[in-house]
């Protein structure tokens, strides 16, 4: 790939500006190989800002050299892309192993966008009849009970999980136009493009009890607010697949609630727990509380330590296990 093109501002005291091209700067690095798995998390992405200040400081006229800053969105961004690309690869091992076993089942990984519309939303996977009772759930602003609390909307879905880890028999594989044999062995902007279209691919093809596997949430780092990102996720993630399969018109045949909502969120931090960390996941359902009966459903299933890539395939066997 050629040297990425920075978009250089001028600002009112004189000064230029560019913003750090995220996708770009990881494809100009690793378009010919993924990182080396034994390179910690960190140092990629270390790797990555450094590689981006070259940029900086070769471009005429020279921009300001990007602060920590302004590496935040990218740091969360680059990391997701390697953690993914080492995830998918080890999918498509699992993948290769049941195609010689004469198993049908193919796992896809598929990598969420941020949740800034009802498209975007993971919900938006599920076929039909199980997205619309979904949806017909929420409210807008023309809801008389949403207007009169002085909301905009009462929304299932806020944030998205990182990505969803699915299962389909090979002739749907076909039909839907995945391959799901095929590694990513480096991060060109054209397997970037493939990560990011399998979502878009597969909008509306999703029965819960059929395909879903579990989600995977990662972290480059966790702060003490942050880790609380987790146990929303799991517990909005969760409550949605129980009232999907608590529907008395859907009908679904789960077999018991409790246990098919367990072992369906993990989460990863990319730079260590702590025993804070590891005491917030032990956070129950809301589900579990408004209803006891539901038995313990915990919010997060298991939060995962990764330094780097090569303890990715460790921590997925216990997940795929």
């Amino acid at each position: 790939m050629a040297k990425p093109v920075l978009k250089v501002k001028k600002e009112k005291n004189g000064s230029y500006k560019a913003t750090v091209p995220c996708t770009e700067m990881l494809s100009y690095v690793f378009e010919k190989n993924l990182p080396d798995p034994d390179t910690s998390f960190n140092d990629i992405i270390r790797c990555l800002q450094d590689e981006t200040k070259k940029i900086f400081a070769k471009t005429k006229p020279r921009p300001k050299t990007p602060t920590s800053n302004s590496f935040n969105n990218c740091n969360g961004r680059w990391a997701e892309y390697v953690f993914g690309a080492y995830v998918w690869n080890y999918l498509v091992g699992k993948n290769i192993a049941n195609m010689q076993n004469n198993d049908p089942i193919r796992f896809v990984y598929v990598k969420l966008p941020t949740n800034n519309s009802k498209r975007d939303a993971w919900i938006s996977l599920l076929i039909k009849k199980q997205y619309d009772t979904l949806i017909g759930f929420e409210r807008d602003d023309t809801d008389k009970q949403v207007k009169a609390a002085g909301h905009k909307a009462f929304r299932l879905c806020s944030s998205n999980p990182d990505s969803v880890i699915l299962k389909f028999e090979e002739k749907d594989c076909i039909q839907y136009g995945l391959d799901p044999m095929k590694t990513i062995d480096n991060l060109s902007d054209a397997n970037i493009k493939l990560m990011d279209s399998v979502f878009s691919k597969l909008v509306g093809k999703v029965a819960i009890e059929e395909n879903f596997q579990c989600f995977l949430s990662i972290k480059k780092s966790i702060r003490p607010d942050r880790r609380y990102q987790f146990v929303h996720e799991g517990d909005d993630v969760k409550a949605i697949i129980m009232l999907l399969c608590t529907n008395t018109t859907l009908r679904l045949n789960v077999g018991s609630v409790p246990d098919f909502c367990q072992k369906r969120f993990y989460a990863f931090s990319l730079n260590g727990v702590n025993s804070a960390d590891e005491e917030c996941m032990d956070t129950a359902t809301t589900a579990c509380i408004s209803s006891p009966m539901m038995g313990l459903i915990w919010c997060v299933d298991r939060l995962f330590s990764c330094f780097k890539p090569s303890e990715i395939q460790n921590e997925m066997n216990e997940i795929m296990k």
